[in-house]
């Protein structure tokens, strides 16, 4: 039962990886202000989320896609 679970969550986390990198070469290719003003409204939206663990993963995957945005 552990291995199918694992077979499920690796492909799982290297999708999630591969979409975190595609999003933050987009936000690259657009202009600084239009790239920010998506970055505001993606935490605008985490503030306003009812459920407080989603909300956790929301803001360390947009801190972790400016961290890369960033360098």
């Amino acid at each position: 039962m552990i291995a199918r679970i694992d077979r499920i969550r690796k492909p799982l986390a290297n999708e999630i990886s591969c979409l975190k990198t595609f999003i933050t070469y987009i936000l690259k290719a657009l202009n600084q202000a239009d790239a920010g003003r998506a970055i505001l409204n993606m935490e605008k939206e985490i503030l306003a989320m009812q459920d407080p663990k989603q909300a956790e993963v929301f803001q360390r995957i947009i801190e972790q896609i400016k961290t890369a945005y960033r360098s």
